[in-house]
């Protein structure tokens, strides 16, 4: 058994309880008519998630990494390539796109979103880039991409939880995860193509793996071409009817939550990590922040800080690599952008930053009160 009640990790997330109460099941034959109309159903409900009525999704049994693997060696594979990078899944993009790419070259932003309308492309026809990197809780323009050059998008923890219109954006190539602000299980995850990324994959003579050749999963009759976990689909099938049928009322609500978390965040006299001095605001549509993961600087060690917050059974995460002691992650996504889960989270941070002997300026719990009377 776990050690928490409840996660604000920023991935996994909590698993939704109906998707959980499917996947107690007997594993299905992966070629019975049922099954084959369960996964397909999945992939037509992640369609219409990531805004992709002309184009086309696949489900992959792997991590989002997988995804991000394949989506590189299938559409960037000899190609030129510009990668964006501000924060830790940035620069696992661009070390993969550094494998398989004939030439690179990396746009760096520390603490700030990319600016993709005002990057010199050059003669560089492709991108990479992150759309919430979890890393660092920064939201990256992505619908400022220009319609000529071919982009490859990371929405793994804004998926379901943050606005994305893939064909209205004219974005070529997006994956997600499914454990995060989607609440399916781990394990799982996504690639949306384009009608031209479609065509481009087909006319491809030669794509150089066996696994992650896209054109295998593409197929309605016979889409995998390796088992996959039968109840696992089953439980993700149940999560997106879940984001579908809370359409564009899911979106405002992690918006509206996330925006009145923060304000409590920087009301109680801590740093956000993004630069909010150079940001035109919380209610902007060019804000900085995700509305999927927040990131602040722990006053002290953030294990400590993380110690204390688990005596109330709740599990907050410390940031990645060298930041790690120094940063605090917190995922409010999926079934965690819930205002009363978030009350309490902010009850377990005050007291425990209190018992560190940290001087709050201002009740974060009633300040995220008020931001939500507005």
């Amino acid at each position: 058994m776990r050690k928490y009640h409840i996660m604000f990790s920023p991935g996994p997330s909590e698993t939704n309880p109906r998707a959980l109460k499917e996947m107690i099941s007997p594993a299905d034959d992966i070629w019975d008519e049922e099954f084959l109309s369960i996964y397909n159903e999945a992939r037509d409900l992640l369609k219409e998630i990531f805004g992709v009525k002309r184009g086309e999704v696949v489900i992959m049994p792997n991590p989002s990494f997988g995804s991000m693997e394949a989506s590189v060696l299938n559409f960037l594979y000899g190609k030129k390539v510009l990668t964006a990078v501000n924060g830790f899944f940035g620069a696992q993009f661009r070390d993969i796109v550094s494998i398989y790419s004939r030439e690179w070259k990396e746009i760096r932003k520390e603490r700030v979103p990319i600016n993709l309308e005002e990057v010199d492309y050059g003669d560089f026809e492709y991108i990479t880039v992150v759309h919430s990197e979890t890393s660092a809780g920064i939201r990256n323009p992505v619908e400022e991409i220009p319609e000529e050059v071919f982009s490859v998008v990371d929405c793994v923890s804004s998926l379901g939880g943050m606005k994305f219109e893939m064909e209205r954006w004219g974005i070529d190539v997006a994956f997600a995860g499914m454990q995060k602000a989607i609440s399916g299980p781990p394990g799982i995850s996504a690639i949306a193509l384009s009608e031209e990324a479609v065509d481009e994959l087909m006319d491809k003579k030669e794509v150089r793996s066996w696994y992650f050749d896209l054109r295998k999963w593409l197929d309605r009759e016979t889409p995998y071409p390796a088992t996959v976990p039968t109840q696992a689909i089953r439980g993700l099938r149940k999560a997106l009817i879940e984001v579908v049928k809370e359409g564009e009322s899911r979106i405002k609500r992690h918006e509206r939550l996330a925006m009145a978390f923060r304000k409590a965040i920087i009301g109680m006299g801590l740093e956000m990590y993004p630069k909010c001095e150079e940001c035109p605001g919380c209610s902007s549509k060019r804000r900085f922040c995700s509305d999927t993961i927040t990131v602040f600087r722990s006053p002290f060690n953030s294990f400590k800080l993380i110690k204390e917050v688990m005596k109330f059974g709740i599990l907050i995460k410390p940031g990645i690599g060298k930041m790690k002691q120094e940063l605090i992650r917190i995922g409010h996504m999926g079934m965690t952008s819930n205002e009363a889960l978030i009350s309490n989270l902010l009850i377990a941070l005050e007291r425990g930053l209190k018992d560190l002997g940290f001087k709050i300026e201002e009740s974060g719990l009633e300040i995220f009160r008020e931001e939500l009377k507005r």
